[in-house]
C-alpha cells in the first residue's frame, strides 16, 4: 500500500533512537506554551534527540467551555499572530467549505487554506511534502486509513493536556495521535422520478432483484481503500457469493460517489450503490429527483478525523483548530445535515445509524485479490 514506504522510513529513525524531527514546532510553539505552563498547564520538554517529548507533549490551552479562558486566550494570541491555518482533507467541497467559514467566522484574523483530495492521492501528497522535510499542511483530516496518522510518526501525540476535550470524549474516536468527530454511512442513492416507493431496495440483498440488472452504478473497490472496504464488510456478512451475484448484475463501475449521484439525479441509472450522503446533498438541496437508502444492516461507514502535523508551519492555529473542531457549535457544522457526530446527537445532525459499521483497514492482498475475482473485476 501507498504508506508502507512513509512506515519503513519511520521504523529506520526509531531505530536510530531518534524520533521524527520536531524543531519547527518547537519554534514555534515555545513562547505560548510557556506562557500557558505558567498558569498551571503542563510543560513544553525537548526529548533526547530534539523535538517534543513523547512523555510531556505540548499543553495548549483548553476550550472556552471547560476551561480557564485566560490559557485560551493566550493561545488564541499566538494563533492570531501566525494568521494562518493549512488544512489537508476528504470532506467533500462544500462541507470544507462550510467548516473553514465557521471556523473563520470565529477567529477571522486566521486565514485558511485548504487542498481537498481523497484516498492516495490525500496521503500520497502529504508524504511526499514530510519526506522532503516540507510539510505544509497544519492539519491532515481524512476519512480512510487511520493507520496513517497512528503509524508514520508525524503527527503529535494527543494527550488531555494538550487537548482537555479529549477526557469527554467518546474513547473508541480517541487515538494516541487523531481524533475522530463524525462518521459518514455509506447509502444506496436513487432516482425518485424513476424508482417507486414501493420498489425503493430496503436492504442490501434486495439488490439482486432481476429487475435491477444494468440498472446502478456501484462503487469500484479498486479506486479506494474505503470502497473496498465496503465489499469486505458485506462479504463477510453476506458471503462470496453475494458478490458474485451483485457481479452478475452488469452494474456499471465508478470511482466517484459524487459521479455516482450525479448520474442518478439525470436519470441515467435508478440506482447508486455505496456512495455517501454527502455525494448527494447539493443535489437535493437544488431539487434534484435523488433520494437516500440509509439505516440498512450493515451499513458500512467512515469517520472523519484530524491530527496535527509534528511541523507543522502555523501550530497554534494548528491547535485553536482542534479545540474549535470539538466544540458542539463546530461539530454542528461538521454535520452539515449528512455527517453524525460521534459524541451525542445534536440538532440538524442525523444520528449514528443502528447498524453503524466501522470501516475494515489493512485488508489483505489475498482477501482483495479474492473481492476482485468475485466482482468479475481485473
Amino acid at each position: 500500500m501507498y504508506v508502507e514506504e512513509v512506515r519503513a522510513t519511520t521504523r529506520r529513525a526509531h531505530r536510530a533512537g531518534c524520533p521524527i524531527p520536531m524543531e519547527g514546532f518547537m519554534q514555534k510553539t515555545f513562547s505560548v506554551f510557556k506562557s500557558i505552563a505558567i498558569a498551571g498547564v503542563a510543560a513544553l520538554l525537548l526529548s533526547g534527540c530534539g523535538g517534543l517529548s513523547e512523555a510531556e507533549p505540548a499543553a495548549t490551552a483548553a476550550p472556552a467551555e471547560t476551561e480557564d479562558k485566560g490559557a485560551l486566550e493566550i493561545l488564541v494570541e499566538a494563533a492570531l499572530q501566525e494568521g494562518e491555518l493549512t488544512i489537508y482533507s476528504s470532506a467533500s467541497d462544500d462541507v470544507l467549505k462550510a467548516v473553514v467559514d465557521a471556523f473563520t467566522a470565529d477567529y477571522p484574523g486566521i486565514t485558511v487554506s485548504t487542498f481537498r483530495a481523497t484516498g492516495g492521492e490525500l496521503f500520497n501528497r502529504y508524504a511526499s511534502e514530510a519526506e522532503a522535510g516540507a510539510v505544509a499542511a497544519d492539519i491532515l483530516a481524512p476519512s480512510v486509513n487511520p493507520d496513517f496518522l497512528e503509524d508514520s510518526g508525524y503527527f503529535v501525540e494527543l494527550t488531555t493536556e494538550l487537548i482537555p476535550n479529549l477526557a469527554d470524549w467518546p474513547k473508541e474516536y480517541v487515538h494516541p495521535h487523531h481524533i475522530a468527530v463524525a462518521v459518514t454511512a455509506t447509502t444506496i442513492t436513487y432516482n425518485t422520478d424513476l424508482v417507486s416507493e414501493d420498489e425503493v431496495p430496503t436492504s442490501w440483498e434486495d439488490l439482486l432483484d432481476p429487475k435491477w440488472a444494468g440498472q446502478a452504478m456501484m462503487m469500484d473497490p479498486r479506486s479506494s481503500d474505503g470502497y473496498l472496504s465496503l465489499w469486505e464488510i458485506l462479504r463477510k456478512r453476506f458471503g462470496d457469493q453475494f458478490l458474485e451475484r451483485i457481479a452478475a448484475q452488469g452494474f456499471e463501475l465508478t470511482n466517484s460517489g459524487a459521479t455516482a449521484a450525479q448520474e442518478v439525479a439525470a436519470g441515467a441509472y435508478k440506482l447508486a450503490i455505496g456512495n455517501y450522503a454527502a455525494h448527494s446533498k447539493s443535489l437535493i438541496d437544488q431539487g434534484a429527483p435523488v433520494g437516500l437508502i440509509e439505516g440498512l444492516d450493515p451499513t458500512p461507514g467512515l469517520v472523519h478525523a484530524a491530527a496535527i502535523s509534528v511541523n507543522a508551519p502555523n501550530p497554534n492555529a494548528a491547535a485553536l483548530y482542534v479545540h474549535w473542531y470539538m466544540t458542539k457549535s463546530a461539530q454542528q457544522v461538521t454535520c452539515a445535515g449528512v455527517y453524525s457526530p460521534v459524541k451525542e446527537d445534536l440538532p440538524g445532525c442525523p444520528s449514528l445509524p443502528k447498524f453503524y459499521t466501522p470501516a475494515v483497514w489493512g485488508i489483505s492482498s489475498t482477501d482483495q485479490t479474492a473481492i476482485f475475482s468475485l466482482l468479475g473485476l481485473q
